[in-house]
């Protein structure tokens, strides 16, 4: 793992958080008619994103999906 592995997992661990933050108690009407936290919700997927681009190979060798 690289040094910078432990840093982006922790970023991508606190958007995911914000995520539900902003979305407990909503309704699905609710949010589909909120734009500040729909826009909120994609700014955070598009950080995780982001962040996502930058987890070395090895990290995600050592962590397979299957």
């Amino acid at each position: 793992m690289r040094n910078k592995d432990p840093i982006i997992l922790k970023k991508i661990l606190k958007y995911i958080e914000e995520l539900k933050e902003f979305i407990a108690g909503y309704s699905y009407e609710e949010f589909k008619n909120d734009k500040k936290t729909i826009n909120a919700c994609v700014f955070n997927l598009s950080q995780i994103g982001e962040l996502t681009g930058k987890v070395s190979d090895e990290l995600i060798k050592q962590n397979p999906r299957n």
